[in-house]
């Protein structure tokens, strides 16, 4: 289902985050980052440009944990606004909302402290 998407949309030229690299030797490499393998490519493939945006990447994972971070936030703000609307006449309103600002400005740290760009190890690896 994901190549037939890729294939009648315009994905791929929205989202790129291209590695190419240029006069290589062997035929084909082992790419990792940070110790995780990516793919194998041929010399041809890397001197034409991978984009890593269509695969598995610690970057990809890094960018899902702040999407996940803000739907749990959306979730949270939905609880606040039921609360306020419908549990006033529950006791500890009150100390409620607080317990859940509290928790949102957490996750809005977390959200900040995530997004900020990390160093990432690539390892570029000739296949004998």
């Amino acid at each position: 289902m994901t190549q037939f998407l890729l294939d009648i949309s315009d994905i791929p030229s929205l989202d790129r985050q291209m590695l190419q690299v240029t006069n290589l030797s062997s035929a084909t490499y082992d790419l990792n980052i940070d110790g995780h393998q990516i793919g194998t490519f041929s010399r041809e493939e890397l001197a034409a440009g991978i984009n890593l945006a269509l695969y598995s990447t610690p970057i990809e994972q890094q960018a899902k944990s702040i999407d996940w971070t803000a739907d749990d936030r959306s979730k949270l703000s939905g609880t606040r606004s039921d609360l306020m609307t419908e549990g006033t006449a529950l006791p500890g309103e009150t100390a409620g909302v607080k317990t859940l600002d509290a928790l949102d400005a957490k996750m809005i740290d977390d959200e900040y402290h995530n997004a900020q760009p990390k160093p990432h190890s690539f390892e570029l690896k000739a296949e004998p």
